[in-house]
């Protein structure tokens, strides 16, 4: 081998003295890494071991029976023993201390118990709380946000330990013998070969990915200021929290229970689980279940993602943007309601490496073109598909369409451009946590667009005695999770239906609309009024916004009609944020809620059903009020999905404000009927064959001439019933 130069060799001293130093830096990033995730293993251990002693305290000693063995459990309570808790922590001579227990039973009842400890330990879940925190759940908190803070540092820190400390820490030793001309003259010739061999690692990396980047990651680090409310941050939004948990804790961490994925057969199921998953540029992490789902849309590449709404299907859709790009994919698609485009392109920004460009309006032919020549995800609005098709020059690789549901009806030209659209992309993802709302075809619809194939074997497969077939059969193309199934720690969600009694003023309000026919009028119920002090359900309204601002909680008032937002919103006056309807651009929605965040308890976000109540994610409140019941439930369920979804930390309300003996009763009977409707076929992936169209005209005119009948007022008009269905005020 030649001999190496002194300047080599001072290049090599001078690389060895910059690498190790980094390395240290790198490692001690790397250690604080593992130190504070042992340290939230180490607490959580502890609140589970806490809750697990708590539900076998609650097991009554009846349970020791596993299977019938014939323990005398009447000699163990007569010995004190109430609990599964107590007799797990005897030891067999205690045992065989009670008299009447023998050797056989005592060591019956210890091996039970120890079963009963595991199972309960297997499945005692730890729910993450800023309410009044033990010491615990505080280390806990504060480790998690230590580490959602750094997410990308510690990530790119670890990454570059893995690539070359293990070089580093080898080569370095290796070069001393270049410290000093003497060391060198006198190394043996094997030594030196060594010494170059390993002069020429360490020149490597010092000119790599860890030369140019280890310095600035480690700065970066330091000047990351600490932040202390970790609380705060978990009570705005928890959903980060709880992903960094389960990637911290792993298989240690109780797993839900996803019931969904029964029905895929066992080799597909297998098949998405090993599917490689790569999401480099996706700055959040996800949760399991997020994990399969994004696994399941890029294996199947045509699929209905039917997730309870609140599960994070833009996440799933946006981990799957990210896969596709690190394979060298370029442009991506999403097309959804006008009024949650700005919220597409917020999420793809903060949550991804991915560029977007909102494609709508005056300028959306120029940003088409820019993003045929550019690539990223574009975010357009149905209507503006159906003016503004795909270049031909674009290889569109993923089309998500969000809120699907829109795109039920065959012969609507916002249908016929997304299948157009669908064609020309290689995968296309539906999302809707709705696929069901009137008819039970419209889901096989939405089916039938995505894999024709699948529809064809589900056409003899719709009645209920083969829903098992049936579930088997779609599969390939639809996921639907629930949220009990999947999100345990979501904290309670309470609906109330708040009924109040007609004073003569709406008695008489209320007459008048029934014998002009509106229907639209008839549900404005109490709203009707011009004084707002006479109104039975703008007091309640009032008091609920009272309790609200007392319980440290802020609220999202919904309603269908424009003039009862105006009423609500002059009411609250300046705790009132802001009112959401069909006339608000999608910039300025989204600049409300942010608003929202900020705003001090008892503030309130009024807005329009239809508008307001999809696609936005409002966790900062968590009282839900709901004017008057709307016609379809899916309306309700998603603006109630606003606040109640992944990241919300508080108990959510919903209060429904009803009239007795008005119009109100028989809507929300319909409401019961259309909810059964989709609980026994959407939300369990079963289509029944059967005649669920509702005529809403005839069904609101009917409820006009019952109300007339029962109030005495039929011969009053003749006119007919006047209705303004879907309309977005």
């Amino acid at each position: 081998m030649a001999s190496i130069s002194k300047q080599e060799m001072n290049e090599i001293k001078k690389n060895a003295q910059s690498l190790q130093k980094m390395d240290k830096g790198i490692a001690d990033i790397v250690v604080k890494k593992q130190t504070t995730e042992n340290e939230i293993r180490m607490n959580y251990k502890k609140l589970q071991g806490v809750q697990t002693e708590q539900l076998l305290a609650a097991m009554e000693i009846d349970k020791i029976n596993i299977n019938k063995d014939g323990i005398r459990v009447a000699t163990l309570k007569n010995a004190g023993i109430e609990n599964i808790l107590q007799v797990s922590k005897m030891t067999t001579m205690q045992l065989k201390s009670i008299e009447g227990i023998g050797d056989a039973s005592a060591e019956k009842i210890e091996s039970n118990a120890k079963i009963l400890r595991m199972s309960v330990e297997n499945q005692a879940q730890v729910n993450l709380t800023a309410d009044n925190p033990g010491a615990e759940m505080m280390t806990i908190l504060r480790a998690l946000y230590f580490l959602i803070q750094r997410d990308e540092i510690l990530k790119q820190a670890q990454a570059l330990y893995n690539s070359c400390h293990n070089t580093i820490q080898a080569s370095v030793p290796k070069v001393q013998i270049m410290s000093g001309s003497l060391k060198w003259m006198f190394a043996s010739k094997q030594n030196k070969t060594v010494a170059e061999e390993a002069g020429k690692a360490i020149n490597e990396i010092a000119t790599g990915e860890f030369g140019k980047n280890a310095q600035g990651v480690i700065d970066s680090y330091k000047r990351m200021p600490i932040e202390s409310d970790y609380l705060g941050a978990f009570r705005q939004n928890s959903a980060p929290f709880y992903a960094m948990l389960e990637a911290v804790m792993g298989d240690a961490m109780a797993k839900p229970v996803d019931s969904s994925l029964s029905a895929l057969p066992e080799e597909l199921l297998q098949s998405i689980e090993n599917f490689p998953l790569e999401t480099g540029s996706l700055k959040a992490t996800l949760r399991r279940y997020q994990t399969f789902g994004t696994k399941y849309i890029l294996h199947q590449e045509r699929v209905l993602l039917g997730d309870e709404m609140g599960l994070g299907k833009t996440m799933q859709a946006l981990a799957a943007f990210c896969h596709l790009a690190a394979t060298g994919a370029r442009h991506f698609l999403v097309v959804c309601p006008l009024s949650v485009v700005v919220n597409w392109k917020r999420e793809v920004e903060s949550q991804t490496g991915l560029a977007a460009i909102e494609v709508y309006g005056d300028n959306r032919a120029m940003e088409m073109s820019l993003w045929a020549a550019q690539g990223g995800v574009a975010i357009t609005s149905f209507e503006t598909l159906n003016k503004l098709p795909i270049p031909a020059i674009v290889d569109l690789q993923l089309m998500v369409v969000d809120e699907a549901h829109y795109v039920k009806n065959p012969q609507a030209q916002r249908t016929k451009s997304v299948m157009a659209a669908a064609e020309r992309a290689k995968r296309v993802l539906f999302m809707s946590g709705t696929p069901l709302e009137n008819k039970v075809e419209e889901m096989e619809f939405l089916i039938q667009c995505l894999q024709p194939q699948v529809a064809e074997k589900i056409k003899d497969l719709k009645q209920l005695v083969h829903a098992e077939d049936f579930r088997k059969a779609i599969a390939p193309v639809y996921l639907r999770r629930v949220r009990e199934d999947v999100l345990k720690e979501l904290p309670e969600l309470v609906e109330k239906e708040q009924w109040g009694l007609m004073n003569q003023d709406e008695m008489n309000a209320y007459k008048d609309a029934l014998v002009n026919g509106s229907f639209m009028a008839v549900r404005q119920v109490s709203w009707q009024l011009s004084d707002m002090a006479k109104s039975t359900k703008a007091q309640r309204l009032k008091e609920i916004c009272e309790e609200a601002r007392e319980g440290g909680r802020k609220l999202i008032i919904f309603s269908f009609f424009k003039d009862v937002l105006s009423k609500v919103s002059t009411m609250l006056g300046e705790y009132c944020i802001g009112v959401i309807d069909g006339s608000v651009p999608a910039s300025e929605r989204q600049g409300m809620i942010d608003k929202l965040k900020e705003a001090p308890a008892g503030s309130a976000l009024v807005c329009q059903i239809q508008a307001g109540g999809v696609g936005l994610n409002i966790q900062a409140a968590s009282v839900v009020v709901f004017c008057e019941p709307q016609i379809k439930p899916s309306l309700e369920t998603q603006a109630v999905a606003r606040a109640y979804r992944m990241g919300q930390s508080q108990s959510v309300l919903v209060h429904r404000l009803l009239m007795d003996d008005t119009v109100d009763e028989r809507v929300m009977e319909i409401l019961k009927q259309k909810s059964q409707l989709f609980d026994s076929f959407a939300d369990e992936s079963v289509i029944g064959e059967m005649d669920t169209q509702i005529n809403e005209n005839a069904v609101m005119k009917s409820i006009i001439e019952e109300e007339k009948k029962r109030l005495g007022l039929v011969g009053e008009t003749e006119s007919g019933v006047t209705v303004e269905q879907g309309k977005e005020l």
